[in-house]
């Protein structure tokens, strides 16, 4: 119902481009008495969006190129960490060293300056973190908060606002879990280690 009620209410705004079910990193009161906030990072733990919105994804990043040293693309990150951190996200997915098509959504997001639905209540449980996980191996996951149920009918915003403080929040965060050892890169160059290893042992066998 939630997010069938979001689709319907924000089905012709262009500024809002994705709604998410995971609440994280916010806490209670950065919602006031709403039912939701708005933030510029698609978090993509259960998400909706419309196809006006999607019409802005691009898998192969064609314009990365043109757009990777515009300030506007940067506009709402405020830690030269985080920019860093997605610069590097976005090279490697227009390389096509990384897969993570989560990456080309945000970048479409954040080109376009768009706002994306973080709910009070998580809403979200991923059980498929760890080892045998797709893309996220690491078991306990900050972002893997305990599910709760929203309350309806929703209560939204009065307008639309981009909650910097929420989203400054998130970057502190994603530093104190990432930073210099970050385990997301470290299943990068083990990936690559493995396949030169294969390669090399091909080669020798021929």
């Amino acid at each position: 119902q939630y997010a069938t009620d979001l689709l319907e209410f924000y089905r012709y705004n262009e500024h809002v481009m994705h709604i998410g079910g995971s609440r994280w990193p916010c806490k209670a009161h950065h919602f006031k008495e709403y039912s939701y906030t708005f933030s510029t990072y698609a978090l993509v733990w259960g998400w909706a969006t419309w196809k006006r919105a999607w019409k802005h994804f691009d898998w192969d990043m064609q314009d990365w190129t043109t757009w990777q040293n515009k300030r506007e693309l940067y506009k709402r990150i405020h830690y030269r960490s985080e920019k860093k951190r997605r610069q590097g996200d976005w090279e490697r997915l227009y390389t096509k060293e990384d897969n993570v098509w989560a990456a080309a959504w945000i970048y479409a997001v954040m080109k376009q300056q768009g706002l994306c639905i973080l709910p009070a209540q998580n809403m979200i449980k991923n059980i498929g973190l760890g080892p045998q996980g797709t893309h996220t191996k690491i078991e306990h996951h900050p972002l893997n908060l305990s599910d709760s149920k929203m309350h309806f009918p929703l209560k939204h915003p009065r307008r639309l606002y981009w909650n910097a403080r929420c989203d400054r929040i998130f970057e502190k965060l994603n530093r104190m879990h990432y930073g210099a050892f970050d385990p997301m890169r470290l299943q990068h160059w083990e990936a690559l280690a493995r396949r030169l290893v294969r390669k090399y042992i091909k080669r020798i066998e021929d």
